[in-house]
């Protein structure tokens, strides 16, 4: 029998920390909110690191939204002052190794089989890595502290949309019971509740190879500086495993975060035509381990704290991203590819929107209207990002011309962040520049011309197509990418940003007390009045 129960204005499925988020904003712009999770906290979800646009993001919600409490999550330094009993991870950036298999990690001559991109200047403006067993159950106190109703064990088992709403059959250990809302945001992951009860279609990416993942959390992973083949004479920008270390490998890569209570999430993502199907996750693991010595080496010792999980299909992407009553958030619409961490920078962009939708919607103004430009956004977003990400893909395996397509992204998202922060998001209010015209042709003509030649590609071509990236993102560089004497190393660069402030309108004093905002030390910013 099925119980019909009162009409809560908004219903949210699944409580990740992007369900929390949207119900918060949500419930902080009046509406009832109906929290629903089919689990219960804390459980084992990955999508952990965490970018500088990702941390801006997250203060901007908390501005509008009055969820002052998000800026003590913004940076490492503020995490533990504030909140120093959530364990978490510090991501001073981004650590790129090519691993050749059979053999030891070379870093070759000029450091040219690495890539080390700075984020932040020292730790205590750093990112973080979030430990989302905890991070997550976090969040969803301070939803239910905000006065979101939240029910979990519950499996929305029905949908489908009325004239005024969305009726969900929600089943529980109580028997199922019946609602009727005046909007469904389906934050329950790729592939989740709306997708299937809705039969929603999976367009894919065109550019994105077709890739399967297997990971765990780990214990006692031994660090890269541990073995020598990691280590130079020289002092890095970072140390290099505070960060999100990549081990590139012949066509995937391997992700390892450490977060500051022992635990190490790490994970391969790997062409699915070069592995066995019939092999489990642990399986597929230890044949990553076996054929590149290095990695095997770290992680001799290290014990799996979680069974390992296997997806076998990580590119995926509907063809809708909402209807008349309901909406997915971005991570829900799609998912590309960990490579550059754009997961979580486009989730919460996609929540600052819906922030907004609701705001008119119930001032008014035509919610299908709204959710029709909320969807082609997102959708529009998610294809642009897999154009880049694919492309980087399809050049692992080839150092040089992985590390020039990485600018791409790198030039984009700190120019981005730079505008953003100076107030000017109508230049930079899509991800990766999707707003700005110059940006976006220049990235849409190098993906038109890589794209499926990359593997074929002379040597002889690498340098050229080198000096057409970098002459590409000359006019948004703010980082002196590409410069020769760094080879490979990017530290953050105060007299590389001050050197480029005439690609953004601010003056020097105004770029001063900008950084002053963000936490730059003062004595530091002095020199450059």
């Amino acid at each position: 029998m099925v119980s019909k129960t009162r009409r809560p204005d908004i219903v949210v499925i699944g409580a990740g920390f992007g369900g929390c988020l949207a119900a918060m904003v949500a419930r902080q712009l009046g509406r009832s909110v109906l929290l629903i999770e089919r689990g219960a906290h804390p459980r084992f979800v990955i999508g952990e690191s965490t970018t500088p646009l990702t941390n801006f993001f997250l203060e901007e919600i908390g501005n509008q939204y009055e969820l002052a409490f998000l800026k003590g999550l913004s940076s490492w330094g503020r995490w533990q002052q504030r909140f120093p009993h959530l364990p978490c991870g510090l991501k001073r950036g981004f650590s790129f190794f090519h691993h050749q298999q059979g053999e030891c990690f070379n870093r070759g001559g000029g450091r040219a089989r690495e890539l080390l991109v700075a984020a932040s200047p020292g730790p205590e403006l750093a990112d973080t890595h979030w430990f989302r067993p905890t991070f997550d159950a976090f969040l969803l106190e301070q939803a239910v502290g905000l006065g979101v109703e939240y029910q979990d064990r519950t499996t929305v088992v029905a949908a489908e949309e009325t004239p005024s709403g969305m009726c969900l059959d929600l089943q529980s250990a109580d028997g199922t019971r019946r609602l009727e809302a005046s909007l469904v945001i389906d934050a329950s992951g790729p592939r989740g509740a709306l997708y299937r009860l809705l039969g929603l279609k999976n367009k894919g990416f065109s550019e994105m190879p077709s890739t399967r993942a297997v990971y765990s959390h780990f214990r006692s992973v031994a660090p890269c500086v541990s073995r020598p083949e990691f280590c130079s004479h020289e002092t890095p920008p970072y140390p290099i495993d505070a960060a999100a270390v990549h081990h590139l490998l012949d066509q995937g890569w391997m992700w390892v975060l450490r977060f500051n209570h022992g635990i190490t999430s790490a994970g391969v993502v790997f062409s699915r035509e070069n592995k066995d199907p019939e092999l489990d996750g642990e399986a597929l693991w230890h044949s990553v381990l076996d054929r590149y010595p290095s990695l095997g080496g770290l992680f001799a010792g290290g014990e799996p704290v979680e069974d390992f999980c296997r997806m076998d299909q990580v590119p995926f992407c509907v063809g809708e991203a909402g209807g008349k009553h309901w909406v997915l958030l971005p991570a829900a619409a799609a998912a590309i590819d960990p490579l550059f961490s754009t997961g979580f920078p486009l989730n919460l962009l996609g929540i600052l929107r819906l922030g907004r939708l609701i705001r008119a919607a119930w001032a008014g103004e035509s919610m299908e209207d709204l959710i029709r430009r909320y969807s082609h956004e997102v959708l529009s977003e998610a294809v642009r990002t897999s154009r880049l990400v694919g492309l980087a893909y399809r050049s692992i395996g080839r150092p040089r011309l992985f590390n020039a397509i990485t600018y791409l992204y790198f030039a984009a998202v700190s120019y981005e962040e730079i505008y953003r922060r100076l107030g000017l998001s109508d230049v930079a209010d899509r991800f990766l520049l999707g707003s700005h015209s110059e940006f976006g042709a220049r990235l849409d003509d190098m993906v038109d011309r890589l794209s499926g030649r990359i593997r074929a590609l002379p040597e002889s071509e690498i340098g050229r197509l080198e000096g057409q990236i970098l002459r590409a993102v000359q006019p948004f560089d703010v980082m002196g990418l590409g410069r020769r004497h760094r080879h490979n190393w990017y530290p953050v660069d105060l007299v590389e940003l001050f050197a480029a402030r005439d690609k953004f309108p601010a003056s020097a004093d105004q770029l001063i007390q900008l950084l002053s905002q963000m936490g730059v030390n003062s004595q530091v910013l002095e020199r450059f009045r």
